[in-house]
């Protein structure tokens, strides 16, 4: 097989052994066995004229090879090329053995968000793709792009591109994890040893086989010890009350929570503000759309004693919300009501921004790797009209993430990105946060809380 690494290259990644790989052998049964019978295996070919000049690759169809215990794995080469559209001429053909461990050659077209549409796409008279409602569309890679390298040239980080898909981001974790959490849909049965007690037996009897990747790794069974749990008295408090790192939870569950670590470098208007959201907190905790916020706390034009009613785009009585988008969701309320809610409300200046550092405080196995994704919303009134705010520098937006891969997007994300520092650079603003904790085959996750406009500026009165 032909080598495309630099000749450095080779030399640091080359150990010159080979592994085996059969799933006979469990000392590297984590591999995945042998290449074709793992589901991420595929086979590239690379097309080159007689004279080796690059031509053409593609992924080769799984009906045109076939895998062979005696002979090995067998290409048909005749159909792969004229599938590709070589009817006739001589070419060099070259292939490459693969198996993927996270992306895909594939790619898939995304909004500005991030999120995957997949509906039929049109391209209007600017040659912009864009979807059904006319929003533009971009062109992605299913694919994570090396953003540094070290001067060892042994080590590389990775960066996830702009796509909010779960499987994308589960697999952007898994490559980087020396363990992964599997969990056994259907439980666990502890079985009798030779007609012994149960309690002393070790053997357990799976719903399904299991993979033999896992060979090598730890059974846990959550709760099998436990018959009950009674809170302490301190429980009634806040359950995040001076709690400043996150908290682990070794039965598997994520509770997604933040709280503000940093208001020095803010104008704070009052002393001692509620930095845990408390109010927030009691209201919003399992509350992802509007539709279930107003389950609990009911909907515009709710009929009241003395003939009172809720104005159409507000949430509760006494008021909690207003509304200025329904269709953005959470991200559309515009307002919370200071009396009741209690948000952050900071002084404007003009030449000095409002810095905010978050911190997660989330509850969550601390032995598996997290992703997390802070999101910024909210509205910002120049004189009667109210404006989506705007991400980027201070001279003409409204917020900057200044935690790095931010940049001029409402949102900063990735592995491990457990605090978060943005600034607010305009005056009556209403900003709100979203973070999203996700972990890979873990209960509850991905786990989302979301304080719509709690942090508000205000030139000083």
């Amino acid at each position: 097989m032909e080598q495309t690494l630099d000749i450095q290259d080779i030399e640091v990644l080359d150990t010159g052994r080979s592994l085996p790989v059969s799933s006979e052998n469990n000392a590297y049964a984590y591999l995945g066995g042998d290449f074709t019978t793992n589901p991420n295996d595929y086979v590239e070919v690379l097309v080159y004229d007689i004279n080796n000049n690059f031509l053409e690759s593609a992924v080769v169809d799984e009906s045109d090879y076939i895998s062979n215990a005696v002979t090995g794995l067998n290409l048909n080469t005749g159909t792969i090329l004229r599938k590709l559209g070589y009817d006739r001429g001589r070419y060099v053909v070259k292939y490459n053995f693969f198996r993927k461990s996270a992306g895909s050659d594939e790619t898939m077209l995304v909004n500005i968000d991030g999120n995957i549409y997949t509906g039929e796409p049109t391209i209007d008279s600017n040659g912009i793709i864009v979807d059904d409602k006319n929003n533009k569309l971009l062109v992605k890679e299913n694919k994570y792009y090396i953003h540094e390298i070290s001067d060892s040239r042994s080590e590389i980080r990775l960066v996830p591109e702009k796509i909010n898909d779960f499987e994308y981001r589960d697999n952007f974790l898994k490559i980087q994890t020396e363990r992964n959490y599997i969990k056994v849909e259907g439980g666990v049965k502890i079985l009798s040893e030779n007609g012994g007690a149960l309690e002393d037996s070790k053997l357990l009897q799976f719903p399904n086989p299991l993979s033999k990747q896992i060979i090598g790794g730890v059974v846990s069974i959550n709760n099998c010890f436990i018959e009950k749990i009674i809170k302490p008295p301190s429980a009634e408090k806040d359950e995040a009350d001076g709690r400043t790192d996150e908290l682990d939870d070794l039965t598997g569950v994520v509770n997604a929570r933040f709280y503000v670590s940093d208001l020095s470098q803010a104008n704070v208007r009052v002393a001692n503000p509620d930095v845990y959201f408390t109010k927030f907190h009691a209201r919003m905790k399992g509350v992802t759309t509007i539709q279930q916020l107003e389950d609990k706390y009911g909907a515009g034009t709710t009929p009241l004693p003395n003939g009172q009613t809720i104005p159409n785009n507000s949430i509760g009585f006494p008021t909690l919300f207003t509304i200025e988008d329904r269709n953005r969701g959470l991200e559309g309320i515009r307002n919370a009501i200071d009396d009741v809610l209690n948000p952050i409300e900071l002084i404007y200046s003009g030449d000095k921004d409002n810095i905010i550092t978050l911190t997660s405080i989330t509850t969550r196995p601390l032995n598996l790797e997290a992703y997390y994704r802070w999101e910024l919303s909210g509205y910002d009134r120049d004189t009667n009209n109210y404006d989506v705010i705007n991400a980027g520098d201070r001279e003409n937006n409204d917020v900057q993430w200044t935690t790095p891969f931010g940049g001029n997007s409402k949102v900063v994300e990735g592995v491990g990105v457990t605090e978060a520092t943005f600034a607010i650079s305009s005056k009556d603003t209403h900003v709100g946060v979203r973070l999203t904790v996700s972990m890979a085959d873990v209960d509850g996750s991905p786990s989302t809380i979301m304080y719509p406009v709690c942090f508000e500026t205000d030139e000083d009165r």
